[in-house]
C-alpha cells in the first residue's frame, strides 16, 4: 500500500469530499481539499500533489479543465482521476486527456481507493503484480507486431485496438464490455493482463474499437516498451482514443 504521498481531493459537495479525504488519510497519506477547479489549481501549484481526485461539475472551475491543465506539460508528474455523475465526458476522451482513472457516480469507494493507491507506485512496480481476477477473458493478437507497425495505438499505460484487428469483432456486435478483465495472449502465451476501460461501437468521428488499460505485463515486454516506445510512454494520452 502506498503511504506518505500527497493527494488533492476536489469536490463541491462537503460530505463526499470528506468521505474521500478521510479514506486516504486513513491509508497514511497527506490530503488537501478544494471545492472547485480554481481553488484546486492554486493548491496544486503550491503543493505539487502526487495525485488529484476531482469531480467534474463544480461552480468555480470544473474538473476537466483542471485535468487538462495538469496534464498539459508533464503528463506523468501527478496522477489525475475524475468522478462524474453526468454524461459530461466520454471515457475515451477522458483517458485521451491523460487521466489515470474515470469513475461514474455512484462509485465503489474501495475501487476508487485501490485505483488511486496503485498509481502512486513507480511504473515498473505498477505493471509487475498480476491481478487476482477470477473471471478473465482472452484476447489473442500479435501484440509486438501491431505495436511496432502502429496498427494499434499505445499510450502511457493503455492501447486502442480498432475493431477490425480483433478476431470475430464486428463494429455493431462487440462481444466485450467495459470492465472486462483480459488475458493478453500472443502465440498462445500470456504476455500480460488488461482491463477494458471503454467500448466504442458507433461514433461519427471516431473508429469503433476497444480502449484497454494495461495492468500487468511480462518483464521482457516492459523492457521493449521502455526502449522502443519511450515516446508513447511519456505522451499525454493514458489510453489513446484513435
Amino acid at each position: 500500500m502506498s503511504k506518505g504521498k500527497k493527494l488533492l481531493i476536489v469536490d463541491d459537495e462537503p460530505d463526499l469530499r470528506e468521505i474521500l479525504a478521510d479514506e486516504f488519510r486513513f491509508t497514511g497519506n497527506t490530503v488537501f481539499e478544494a471545492l472547485n477547479g480554481k481553488e484546486a489549481w492554486e493548491i496544486y501549484l503550491r503543493e505539487k500533489p502526487d495525485a488529484v481526485l476531482s469531480d467534474i461539475r463544480m461552480p468555480g472551475g470544473d474538473g476537466v479543465d483542471l485535468a487538462r491543465e495538469i496534464k498539459k506539460n508533464n503528463p506523468a508528474q501527478s496522477r489525475v482521476f475524475l468522478i462524474t455523475g453526468f454524461a459530461d465526458l466520454t471515457p475515451w476522451d477522458a483517458y485521451h486527456i491523460g487521466v489515470e482513472g474515470f469513475f461514474s457516480k455512484p462509485f465503489q469507494l474501495e475501487e476508487v481507493r485501490d485505483s488511486v493507491l496503485r498509481f502512486l507506485k513507480p511504473w515498473p512496480e505498477i505493471w509487475s503484480e498480476k491481478p487476482n481476477q477470477l473471471k478473465v477473458r482472452e484476447l489473442s493478437l500479435p501484440w509486438r507486431e501491431f505495436l511496432s507497425s502502429k496498427k494499434i495505438s499505445l499510450g502511457r499505460s493503455g492501447v486502442f485496438i480498432p475493431s477490425n484487428f480483433v478476431p470475430n469483432l464486428q463494429a455493431s456486435e462487440i462481444p466485450f464490455r467495459t470492465g472486462d478483465s483480459l488475458s493478453l495472449l500472443e502465440s498462445g502465451h500470456e504476455i500480460g493482463r488488461g482491463v477494458i476501460r471503454w467500448v466504442r461501437t458507433d461514433s461519427k468521428d471516431r473508429a469503433p474499437g476497444l480502449g484497454i488499460e494495461l495492468v500487468q505485463l511480462e518483464n521482457s515486454l516492459v523492457q521493449e516498451l521502455s526502449t522502443q516506445h519511450a515516446e508513447a510512454l511519456l505522451a499525454a494520452p493514458f489510453i489513446p482514443n484513435l
